[in-house]
């Protein structure tokens, strides 16, 4: 099966083969493929819309969020680009997966009351992005001359 929509891949291939220009780029399954080429686990956090208003939310993101979140920087927890005022949304990397149970209890205990918390593994469209850019840095490379 041929397919550009990358959850339906995901949902129904045993192995997935990753081509562009008609180079093989990854091939194997796609929960190694999401571990060797994505980025970890997104942890998320939203407001509960019955409890916390959105401004309520964005103090306690500045006044209580981003200290936990500092005081466990030893698992090199960045923010997401695509967090909003409405969804917090942080990467945990793989290598760092030890250390989640710990960073869990301490948002749960703070913040489950006013909000929802919510970890998910990288998608394959992750994986594929993260492939896509480094196919990308190669071809620059070539171009100058540099590999």
């Amino acid at each position: 099966m041929s397919s550009q929509h990358l959850e339906e891949a995901d949902e129904l291939a045993d192995r997935i083969c990753i081509m562009t220009k008609g180079q093989l780029l990854a091939l194997d399954t796609p929960d190694r493929i999401k571990q060797q080429f994505g980025v970890g686990y997104k942890l998320l956090i939203e407001p509960k819309p019955d409890q916390i208003s959105l401004e309520e939310f964005a103090e306690l993101k500045a006044n209580l969020i981003d200290g936990i979140m500092k005081s466990f920087s030893q698992y090199k927890i960045t923010e997401n680009h695509e967090s909003t005022s409405k969804r917090l949304i942080y990467q945990i990397p793989f290598t760092n997966v030890n250390g989640m149970n710990e960073i869990l209890h301490a948002l749960e205990s703070q913040l489950l009351a006013k909000t929802y918390i919510d970890v998910e593994v990288n998608s394959l469209e992750d994986a594929y992005i993260n492939i896509a850019k480094e196919e990308e840095k190669l071809l620059q490379q070539l171009e100058r001359g540099g590999v």
